[in-house]
């Protein structure tokens, strides 16, 4: 057998062996989302804006052009839209809603073997693949009727189609244009399923100004950066002109440094570490790709610590599985070094080692991964759906009376489109204990749903509820997250029978 025949062999049995990781992880990664989502648990606040907006949309209560009245569709509106669709295949229910997220997190599987491969080698992959899988945080968050899983994953397309492009740097601009246009095509889209998508452009920019910064004034590369920057230029104006996102009087400076420190100094250390040095290992293969994925993570990092309102780590969960890429970059340069003639079943054993020593990882499926496991409260995961099937039950006729809250959010979903009479909110305009009174004597009965936290219900108007007021029902946390702690309680005035 000559040496074109060997070589031939051995790129057929990679190409095996690829194949069957991918499928063997892939299957895994599926099954361990299905079953977090089998429960029908409860929907949070957040997650039950967006169902019943795509709800009423298959109910037909909304139309098409409603949606550009709507808050919540018209910032991610694509979530919406695939959200309906789903509750039309499936039937209006939790799983339904949560079933999209299922499917695009496990579509990231095989992207981040296919982008880490592209980085380092195929050992690399299986490390960062096997963490991506097995991550309690991917899970939590592929588990929930959010977007942030797809655009975790139409970040990691972004990625690997601009490692073709490096590949195809020799290769005619039809080729190139094609590469160029998808990269568009995905950045849109990921903005269509959320507002903060459209970050996804400074990779992009970033990887066309340091890869071709010199190039950028010859035809081959000037339509795509005149085209890109129109692109993001019409995005934004028309962001800012339907929801004043951009308004300087919006931009409020916080410093959620505190959390940061939390999260990537204490809760994912090892993670942290090893990705710093992998980052290092991975420019020297993809380095345009590599500072492409940098200028975005200091852009989103920014808004993450000092700008914007939330420092919910669902924003930054793409940067987390950038970390997780680049984490088996770094240990699998660190085993080629240590054990060149086996370095694959020495990256298969410390794979085993994490799978059995790394508490960021699961070893068994869940019919609930946790979103507050690394911070408590990043997820207000209350068991809303107990708490309303209670008023359904005991007060059938709940429409003809009055329910005061502090948001829609579940009450919205789960009584049927019935909003709050009276919204009581921090920070809102006469919200006080007098104006409940008021309110409470003009309506004669009612109910108050308080959430038994620090919510955004001003504390004085829960704690008069809790004096004087009846408590009907409370339950102290989701069913499948006993160490969840979200109380909801429901009190009542005037509803004693005559």
């Amino acid at each position: 057998m000559n040496l074109k025949n060997i070589l031939k062999g051995l790129r057929t049995r990679t190409k095996y062996f690829d194949f069957l990781a991918i499928l063997c992880l892939s299957t895994i990664g599926l099954t361990l989302r299905i079953w977090g989502i089998k429960t029908n648990h409860s929907f949070w606040s957040d997650e039950a804006d967006m169902a019943t907006i795509a709800r009423d949309l298959v109910q037909n209560k909304l139309s098409g052009l409603d949606l550009f009245h709507t808050l919540g569709a018209l910032y991610q509106p694509l979530h919406v839209f695939v959200l309906s669709i789903s509750f039309q295949i499936f039937g209006i229910s939790e799983f339904a809603a949560r079933f999209p997220t299922v499917i695009f997190g496990t579509v990231g599987i095989p992207l981040v073997y296919l982008v880490t491969k592209r980085f380092a080698n195929r050992n690399a992959a299986l490390i960062s693949t096997f963490i991506y899988t097995f991550s309690e945080l991917q899970l939590a968050h592929a588990t929930q009727a959010k977007p942030y899983a797809a655009i975790t994953t139409l970040t990691l397309l972004l990625i690997f189609l601009l490692q073709k492009i490096d590949l195809k740097n020799k290769k005619s601009l039809k080729e190139t244009g094609l590469c160029h246009a998808a990269c568009m095509i995905v950045i849109v889209t990921a903005t269509l399923f959320q507002i903060y998508g459209l970050l996804l452009g400074v990779i992009y920019i970033g990887y066309l100004m340091y890869s071709h910064g010199n190039t950028l004034l010859s035809k081959k590369y000037r339509v795509f950066a005149v085209i890109a920057i129109f692109i993001f230029a019409t995005i934004g104006t028309s962001i800012n002109v339907k929801l004043g996102f951009f308004n300087p009087s919006n931009f409020h400076f916080v410093n959620n440094f505190t959390y940061f420190r939390e999260f990537f100094a204490h809760q994912y250390l090892f993670l942290s570490i090893s990705s710093l040095f992998g980052i290092v290992i991975a420019a020297r293969k993809n380095r345009g790709v590599t500072m492409g994925i940098l200028s975005w993570v200091g852009v989103l990092l920014f808004f993450w610590l000092f700008v914007h309102y939330s420092r919910n780590i669902r924003y930054i969960l793409p940067i987390v599985t950038a970390l997780q890429i680049f984490f088996g970059v770094f240990w699998a340069e660190i085993i080629r070094f240590l054990f060149p003639k086996k370095e694959t079943l020495v990256a298969i054993l410390f794979i085993g080692i994490l799978f059995v020593g790394w508490d960021k990882v699961v070893r068994k499926p869940s019919v609930y991964y946790s979103p507050n496991a690394d911070i408590f409260s990043d997820v207000q995961n209350a068991d809303y759906r107990s708490a309303y099937d209670f008023i359904v039950k005991k007060y059938p006729q709940y429409s003809s009376f009055s329910i005061y809250n502090d948001v829609n959010g579940a009450q919205g979903y789960y009584l049927d489109g019935k909003s709050p009479d009276r919204y009581f909110t921090k920070g809102g305009e006469n919200q006080t204990v007098a104006q409940l009174q008021q309110f409470m004597k003009e309506d004669q009965k009612g109910l108050i749903i308080v959430e038994d936290w620090e919510s955004i219900l001003p504390e004085d108007i829960k704690q008069y509820a809790k004096k004087n007021l009846k408590l009907e029902y409370r339950v102290e946390n989701l069913g499948v997250s006993p160490t969840d702690k979200w109380p909801i309680e429901i009190y009542s005035w005037g509803m004693e029978e005559k």
